[in-house]
Order: structure tokens, then sequence, then C-alpha cells
């Protein structure tokens, strides 16, 4: 259950912040330090009852016991075990339990499964093992040899011998079922081969078996003979082989009972095609007791060095490569009093299951054979008598034990027949398996839910963050994983301590056992790019956007896919731009892909060219561009559109905005009319229309057309009397003439309405260059003339009100120099008023 992770050291030498996270990293160790860390080899709390689980078979109350255990990759636990029915009837139960001990209902909808074998005493299991696929074998049988599959559900596994269940023996000779007394030990070879070991029973009372499977359950008829293989220890009366290992070569090391005037270990090595490897022990033999009572072997293991450790009920040995004693082991290679069934930790200390009374216990041991005095041995009883471990195995850390007492009785309720302790290990740390590398993008919080695994099974991991991280005070994390941005990122303004968009934060992973690891995590924030431009009008028709052409406002741009079909907003609503500020339009937040702008054609300007941008692409229709957005903004994507000529229609004289129509009409602009007028010129007209005096709508500013501009006599403005009015009147047809700024209306005075109106309308300046800050003759529309003007008039300071047009200095005088530039301008707009008049 442990995976590995990428660790980097999050200290730069030299840097404030590796001293900085020195001082958080240790604050934070020394209040994990002074929490209580559970000692190993108490019974584990977290799983079920203080540690112990029983499991009784429902139904009818049978008796039996459970034999053996593995652990899932997930850390469930299966147990099986057998229900004696009398007679010679045993069925095979297995169980598949939660990681806090409940039984799990996944597993054939109650946690458990019985099976009833076609064999006489064919349901008594004896291993079982979990194969790289999650399938359960299960082998066992009294008078025959049986092994069973199950899948990861609970069902037998039809693909193993027809029906999920091999029963072994039959043939000729010594090789029958008569002959065969169960198996006991299981093993799975790395091409996917099961080997079973057990007992031959014949004229020659007992041998060791040996059998070899095909992964579909099938005889092996490479190995031995047949797939069996039958082998008699020289000199002594009866054999039987009860556990098997294999070596990193393939070797099979199988252990049992040998028996002449007493009971010993026997313990044999087979080649990988099932012949005896003579150069193991005397010629392929290794013979010797544990003790003086029960002296066989029940259990063996080979660690990493390739020495072979074997258990029984009255100890351990250990023997090296050769098949000799290792007198470095214990006592001259014997442990006695030891118990029987062990595990090996990968540290190679052994964990060992035995009995103290009636109780069950387990007790560690260093690799030399010594006692470990860090483990704490604590009695678990299942039934109040005495009760037995029968097989043992490691959940992480942590050690679980399976056995109790059998009794072939029966009883006026359902009894336990299996009986589960689980004993704490050495805690071991959270190992962070999360990415230590992040890729987000801006505008987003969430980073990603921290994990972790912990071998020790049952423990909860939790996450905070150190402080130690150089932008950890951005982030937080929830106890559960979420790691998060306090506040959104943004590309264009980066927080990170380097200013480069890549956030670093270390998180802690804390089992709340004094486990901890930390990583450091690099987070890079991505740019959602954007697409920008302008709709202008292309006065020298040249293709090209240069600083004198003016924008257009209130063009609807569109933004597509790369199929034309409209890309959709968080509403689910067309995503489109309405030009604003001279023309702009822009398209944010965007992920890569492939982009069509288009543009829908303004009506009152003459469609131009499409002008591609800082990231290239193909115009794919008129009107319609296509782009690759890649994490880059992409810029200067530009519509270019013809100003016409003024055109009847598109103006009126001074004259007409005085009489009822005009006045009519300036009213109908209402508020909205004063609002552009003061935004667009306000050093013109100042505060007139929005100090919240006169209204601020268009009949003020109809009156102060007719009562402050119309109606002025020459003596109260130095120039043209009327250029005032005539700029004005400039404006209010620009306003007016726009479908885009004031709808319709103005069409039932005879009005030109179109998108853009006469602001795109192209004029050439003649001699006039001056009064509009540009060489003479040049072309510029009718908006860029009114802008003009409104620039070179200074609103005087002391003056809250309208100004006079080029009244540069802002004085409230015209002087000689600004009449000139008054007399320029008037030959502009009234050749505009007059060319447009309606």
């Amino acid at each position: 259950m442990n995976f590995p992770t990428t660790r980097r050291d999050t200290e730069s030498a030299g840097s404030a912040q590796r001293k900085r996270s020195i001082r958080t990293r240790r604050l934070f160790h020394e209040l994990l330090e002074d929490r209580r860390v559970l000692a190993a080899g108490l019974l584990d709390t977290s799983f079920g009852n203080a540690g112990i689980v029983t499991t009784a078979l429902p139904g009818a109350p049978p008796s039996g016991t459970g034999i053996a255990l593995d652990v899932q990759a997930d850390g469930k636990i299966v147990g099986v075990g057998f229900a004696y029915e009398g007679g010679t009837a045993f069925d095979t139960v297995v169980a598949r339990y939660n990681l806090d001990g409940t039984l799990d209902a996944s597993f054939a909808g109650t946690g458990i499964v019985r099976t009833a074998v076609p064999a006489s005493r064919g349901g008594w299991a004896s291993d079982m093992l979990i194969d790289d696929q999650g399938r359960i074998l299960v082998a066992g049988g009294g008078e025959a040899m049986v092994v069973q599959r199950y899948l990861t559900d609970g069902s037998l596994d039809l693909t193993f011998s027809g029906d999920g269940i091999g029963i072994y023996g039959g043939g000729s000779g010594l090789y029958t079922n008569d002959a065969a007394r169960g198996l006991r030990g299981l093993a799975i070879q790395t091409d996917g081969k099961i080997v079973s070991v057990g007992r031959w029973f014949g004229s020659n009372f007992g041998d060791f078996a040996v059998v070899r499977l095909n992964a579909d359950g099938s005889l092996d008829s490479s190995f031995g003979t047949n797939g069996y293989i039958s082998t008699d220890f020289p000199g002594v009366s009866d054999d039987g082989a009860m556990a098997v290992a294999i070596d990193d070569q393939g070797r099979l090391v199988v252990a049992g009972q040998t028996r002449s005037s007493f009971d010993q270990t026997g313990v044999v090595r087979y080649l990988q095609d099932g012949t005896l490897d003579t150069t193991f022990g005397t010629n392929g033999f290794a013979v010797f007791p544990i003790g003086n009572d029960n002296r066989w072997a029940e259990d063996v293991v080979i660690d990493s060095h390739g020495r072979i450790v074997v258990g029984g009920p009255t100890g351990l040995a250990r023997l090296n490569d050769f098949g000799q004693i290792d007198s470095s082991f214990g006592n001259n290679g014997i442990l006695l009093n030891s118990g029987g069934n062990f595990a090996l930790q990968p540290d190679e200390k052994i964990v060992v299951g035995g009995s103290i009374g009636d109780s069950t216990i387990v007790r560690r041991f260093l690799g030399d054979g010594t006692v470990d005095p860090s483990f704490q041995p604590t009695p678990a009883n299942f039934t109040n008598r005495a009760d037995r471990i029968h097989d043992i195995a490691l959940q992480g850390s942590k050690v679980v034990t399976i056995g109790i007492d059998i009794n072939f009785g029966f009883s006026a309720a359902p009894q336990n027949i299996f009986g589960l302790a689980r004993y704490l290990g050495d805690n071991s740390d959270p190992t962070l398996v999360s990415s230590d590398t992040i890729s987000v993008t801006e505008n987003v919080i969430d980073v990603q839910t921290v994990t972790a695994t912990d071998p020790d099974a049952g423990q909860t991991v939790s996450y905070a963050l150190t402080g130690a991280g150089a932008d950890s005070s951005l982030f937080s994390i929830l106890p559960t994983g979420q790691l998060s941005f306090l506040v959104a990122p943004d590309y264009e303004t980066p927080l990170d301590a380097n200013g480069d968009n890549v956030y670093e934060v270390e998180v802690l992973a804390d089992d709340g056992n004094g486990g901890t690891d930390t990583q450091l995590i690099q987070v890079t924030v991505l740019n959602q790019a954007s697409i920008s431009g302008s709709v202008f009008v292309d006065t020298n028709a040249n293709g090209l956007y240069e600083a004198n052409e003016a924008g257009i406002d209130g063009v609807i741009v569109r933004l597509l896919d790369s199929t034309g079909n409209a890309v959709l907003d968080e509403n689910n609503l067309p995503l489109e731009y309405t030009t604003d500020d001279g023309g702009f339009f822009l398209f944010e937040d965007l992920d890569p892909g492939e982009y069509q702008l288009a543009e829908i054609q303004p009506t009152g300007v003459t469609d131009g060219a499409e002008i591609l941008g800082s990231l290239g692409g193909s115009i794919v229709a008129n009107d319609v561009m296509q782009l690759n957005l890649v994490r880059e903004d992409a810029s200067d994507y530009y519509f270019a559109e013809f100003g016409n000529q003024v055109a009847s229609g598109d103006a009126a004289s001074i004259g007409f905005w005085q009489n009822k129509h005009g006045q009519a009409l300036i009213e109908s602009g209402g508020i909205p009319l004063a609002g552009w007028l003061t935004s667009n010129f306000g050093n013109v007209f100042g505060n007139t229309f929005s100090d919240g005096l006169g209204g601020d709508n268009g009949a003020e500013v109809a009156r102060f057309y007719f009562e402050e501009l119309f109606k002025q006599k020459s003596k109260h403005s130095a120039g043209p009397a009327k250029v005032d009015a005539q700029f004005m009147a400039t404006a209010l047809a620009t306003y007016f003439t726009s479908s885009n700024l004031a709808g319709t209306g103005a069409t039932a005075y005879g009005f030109n309405a179109t998108d853009t109106g006469l602001g795109t309308r192209v004029v050439n300046v003649g001699l006039s260059g001056a009064a509009f800050g540009v060489a003479d003759h040049t072309d510029l529309t009718v908006l860029q003339l009114l802008q003009a003007t409104n620039f070179m008039t200074d609103q005087p300071e002391a003056i809250t009100g309208a100004a006079k047009i080029y009244d540069l200095d802002g004085n409230g005088d015209i002087s000689e120099e600004e009449a000139n530039l008054r007399t320029r301008a008037n030959l502009v707009y009234s050749l505009i008023n007059e060319w447009g008049g309606i």
C-alpha cells in the first residue's frame, strides 16, 4: 500500500525564506511530537470491538474455524475457513472485511460466501492467497486435493476448472483420490501458475505431495508427472508437506513434517521443472527438530537475503540458501516457544502468532531472533475457550490474525467460527502522492485535492499547510486535502514571491499517530488568453489602422468556434462584443483553441478589409477571421470600413435645430443625449447638462441651443458669430443619425439613420487643418472633427458652464489667434451642414 512520491527540498540556500521555513517546520514538529503515539503490539481499537472481530454464519449453527487470511491491495481483509456440518461434510467459508472490521456487503451481498465441495471433507480449507487480479484462491480438502477460485465479487470463477472448483488426485498409480490427503500450502508463480502442497497417503504412509496448475486450473503437464510430484524422505516412515514458498529464481521451497520415532521438520527444494534440487541440504533434504514436541513446520517464508524461515507450533528456524541451519539466528538457528504461524515485515522483523492460556497473542522478534522490546504483546480472546491463531498477515504496518477454537459440537445458536484480531505495528509515515507540479488557469480558486497513502490501516490522514512555502499565505487547505487559493489568481497581476506566476506552497500530511510527510507544491498559473481588436474607418483606404483614423463604436463582433458556431458564455448565450471606447472589442478568459471573429457589418459605412493581428491566422470569409489561440493574448485584429461622403439627409442647417421640428427632435433625445454631449465634448459644454439644474435632458439641450447659441450676436462671439451653433448642429446630427445611439426617430424629419450615422462620414479639411490639429487636406471623420474641436477648447476653471469653442487658454475671451481657428472650423462645419442639409 506504499506508493512512491517525489519529494523536494523546500529551502533555497542563503535566502531569508529558508530560515523562515526551518523555523516553521521546527514548530510544526514540536507540536506533533507532543501528541501520544500508540505503541506497537496493542490491539487496534479502530478495528471491530476493541481490536477483535468475530463472525458467525447465519442460519444453522455449525462449528468450524478461520484458517487463513490475506490482505487485498485496497487493505480489505479476506479470511477463509470451514464450517463443519457433521460426518464428512465440510463447507468452505470465505469472508471479506472492510478496514474497520465490518463485513463488506459488496462481497456476495453479505460479506460471506459458503461453498459445498463435492468431495469427502472437500470443503476443509487450509490456505488462501489473493492473485494479482484480486481473485481469491483457496486450497484444502480432507480426502481429496481441492483448489477453488473466487472472483472479487465473491462468486466462483467459472473460468477456473469449469466451475470454480478443481478436485485433483485422479489417475492411476499413486496419484489417486484415495491416496490424496488434501492440500495445505499455496503459492502463485510470477507466470500465474499455481503451486499447492499437501500429502499423499499410500502403502508407505505419507509423502510430500506437490501439484502445479495452469492459471485456468488444469494440471501443468510440464511439471513432474502430469503436474504431480511425490517425495519420500529417506529413512523416515511418514511425511507431509504443509507450506510452500517460491524464491527469486522460481525454485519451490516446501516445508512440513517428517516422522519416524518422533516428529521433525522437513524441508526440500525443487527446481522449476519439479526435479529435486540436490544442492539443497543433504542430497536435496533438510531434516531437523524445532524443540521437543510438535516439531514440524507449518509455515515457510524466504527473506530478502534468500534465507529460509520456517515455523511450527514450537518455534522458528532459519536456514541459509544451501539448506543449512543459520547459526546467526536465535539459539544456533532455532527460536523456541515462539509460536507457529508468522509473517515477515519489510524490515525483516518477524511477527509470530501464538497463545497464552486461553488467549491468542502476537510477539515480534528482531531479524537475529531476539525479542523486539518495542513491541508490547497483548492477549486476545474470541470464545472464552482455548483459542489459537491459524494465520497471520500484515496490513501495512499492522498485524492481522485469524483463528478460533475448533468445536465440533452443536448449540442452539450460531457459533463464532472466525475470530480476527488486529494489532498496531510500528506507525509508518504517510506518503504524499499528489503531483508536486500543478498548472491551473487564472481566475480559478481550486488547485487540487492533496492525497497521501498510509500503510497503517484504519488511520485517517489529515492535511495542513506548514507555512514553509514562499507563497503559503496565499493558500488554504481543508483537513480533507482540498487545496485552494484564498483569492483567485490573476495572470496579469501575479502575487507570488518571484512575480513569475509560479506559486510555492508546502503541505503536511498527518496520520494522527506521529507519522507525517511534507511536500512542496509548485502551482503554475496559466494565462486565460484574450482576443482584442478594433473596427475603424480606413480614411486613406490603405488597409492599415493608423493613429489618425477613427474607431467605430456600436459595432457587434461575435466570437465563433472553428466551425463557425457561436461560443457560449456561462449563461449559455452567444459571446459577442459591441465596440466601444473608439471601436475597441475584447474577449477575455478564453481557453486555448481555434476561434473565429465575425463582424456584423454596420450600415452607414462601406465594408473594408479584415486585418490579421498578433497571432496571425486566416480570413475565412468576408468579415470573418480565424486564429489559433494559445496561452498568449491575441491583439490587433481589425475590421476596416470606408467612410462615405456627406450626403443630403446626414445633417441639417443651424436654423433647423432652432425651429419647432428641430427643438422637438432634440427634446426627444432625453437624458441619453445630454449624457452623450457631456462625455464626448466636456471641454465645450462643461457641466451644463450634468449639474442637476434645468433637467439635464433633451429639453435643456434644446433650450441651450436656442437661447445660448442660435440667438447669440456677433458682438458676443469673436470670429464667425454662428460657429458655436455650427459645431453643436453637427454634433446633434451625429447623434440623431446614428441608430445605435438614437434609434430611427430622426427619419421622420428627413434624416438618414444608419448604424454609424454622420460620425463616420469622411470630410477633407482643406486649408482648415490647423483648426483640427492636422495637416491641410487631411481626411477626417466627422466625429474626429468634433473631438478635435473639443480637445482644442480649454474649459475655464472658474466657469462651470459652456465655453466658446477654440478658447485655447480658457480665459473666456477670444484672441485673434483663437478667432482664426474658429473661422477655419466654421468653413468645415458650415459645409457639412450645408451638404447634409435636409
